[in-house]
């Protein structure tokens, strides 16, 4: 098979979904039961006592190639089962799951609905709110020459459907999609004729905007090669994504307005999974740089509504992860020192990181994990605690632990440690201290009935 130009932007729009609202009233229902874990002391365990405000964490273990369900109130630690691998969406109906070509629906209680039906693409997205739609194909478009670019048919399907409906044909030529916050409209990028004669020749690709009543308009046309923007903002005004061009090692990330089709450059874009954050107000954080070695060329941006921006991270300083705070419009990220990559594992030097919050007012605060190196972090909805992803400096195995770390404590200690033995070494990429995911490899809720 030919390799196709556009992996890269594929990738991208389908592991990171748009940016994700985490619900916190979980509505339980029962599909496949869970089962109660227990084994060796390899497998996940809890913490320390005093966790019970950690509410319920689910989180995908790569040594058990499953997923775990811990219920921090009673300490009950539960095998779900092997599942889609990548967190998309949690709504009060429960967390919505995707794969390459799979998607499925884990409820709160535990449940587990393993063949999610999103339509027969190779590929998954949903938006925030627990819509999807399947696109694209594993295969490509096959060798040279290309006469009709096969691509299997868009399908959508809403919460409330029983099934997914198509939106369009079979070799329209849709290779990436994504549904607007409100389910209303889709962007697709869609590879257009003339098609490539020669390996060397990049595909011609178009943005396209489906209304919901099916019509289709013309968004935006690059030049040929170049990636299309796939994210949405929260209030469905702008799309924002990568640009590659054949034989370019330095991608660029867009911001697309989609009412006028106006298309700005906004710089440098590594990659990283987790380079780029909306908030609700309309607000934008970005990773600036290149690559994805996390100790160097990463400085971390917020622009305004106005279009003004400012950087955040000191010189001398790498800022990445960025995260914003659902309840009262804080900014949390990932800092550390700039450098070589010297002392990284055993959390000197470069490997020095914390967690900033910022209110963008002046006032800051940094987070550390208590003997270890933090390597994540997320809100809850409520802004009153941070989940935290914290490595153990120089070990080999067990690498990664969670923290919960409350904001305002009442008389409950600020950190304690939640469930380690996560199984995730694998995911730990050491040459460029790319941690895994806490957007799509852990759903929270704190809010229990």
């Amino acid at each position: 098979m030919r390799k196709v130009l556009f992996t890269a932007l594929i990738a991208l729009s389908c592991a990171a979904p748009g940016t994700t609202t985490r619900s916190e009233s979980p509505d339980a229902s029962t599909t496949v039961p869970p089962r109660e874990s227990g084994g060796p002391s390899s497998q996940p365990t809890t913490g320390t006592a005093g966790i019970a405000d950690a509410g319920v964490l689910f989180f995908f273990s790569g040594s058990k190639a499953g997923w775990s369900r811990l219920d921090a109130a009673s300490g009950r630690l539960t095998d779900i089962g092997y599942a889609s691998v990548s967190v998309q969406a949690e709504t009060s109906q429960g967390i919505y799951l995707a794969g390459q070509g799979s998607a499925a629906l884990l409820r709160w209680d535990g449940a587990l609905d393993p063949t999610y039906d999103c339509g027969g693409g190779g590929f998954t997205s949903f938006n925030a709110a627990g819509a999807c739609v399947s696109f694209g194909s594993h295969t490509g478009p096959g060798p040279l020459p290309i006469t009709v670019f096969h691509t299997a048919p868009v399908a959508v399907r809403l919460p409330s459907d029983s099934r997914p409906r198509i939106v369009l044909p079979a070799d329209w030529g849709a290779v990436g999609a994504a549904l607007s916050p409100e389910s209303t409209r889709l962007a697709v990028a869609r590879v257009e004729a003339p098609y490539p004669t020669a390996d060397d020749q990049p595909f011609r690709m178009s943005l396209w905007i489906v209304e919901a009543d099916g019509v289709a308009r013309l968004l935006y046309r690059p030049a040929p090669g170049r990636g299309l923007p796939l994210r949405w903002s929260f209030d469905g005004k702008y799309l924002t994504g990568i640009e590659a061009r054949p034989g370019d090692s330095v991608l660029r990330l867009l911001l697309l307005e989609v009412a006028s089709g106006q298309v700005t450059d906004l710089g440098n874009a590594p990659t990283l999974t987790e380079s780029m954050a909306w908030a609700a107000d309309g607000r934008l954080a970005l990773v600036r740089g290149s690559g994805s070695v996390t100790w160097r060329d990463k400085e971390l941006v917020v622009r305004e509504r106005d279009g003004s921006e400012r950087v955040l991270t000191p010189q001398g300083f790498v800022g990445f992860a960025p995260a914003w705070d659902p309840a009262r419009g804080r900014l949390a990220w990932i800092e550390g020192p700039s450098g070589d990559g010297a002392g990284y594992l055993v959390g000197i030097g470069v490997g020095d990181r914390r967690v900033v919050v910022s209110n963008l007012a002046g006032d800051t605060t940094e987070i550390r994990c208590p003997g270890r190196v933090v390597e994540g972090v997320r809100w809850s909805r409520d802004g009153d605690a941070l989940l935290l992803l914290c490595r153990r400096s120089g070990a080999t195995s067990d690498v990664f632990e969670l923290w919960l770390h409350r904001l305002n404590p009442p008389a409950a200690p600020t950190a304690v440690r939640v469930a380690t033995g996560l199984g995730w070494d694998g995911y730990f990429d050491q040459q460029t201290g790319v941690a895994p995911s806490l957007s799509t490899s852990v759903a929270w809720s704190r809010a229990l009935p």
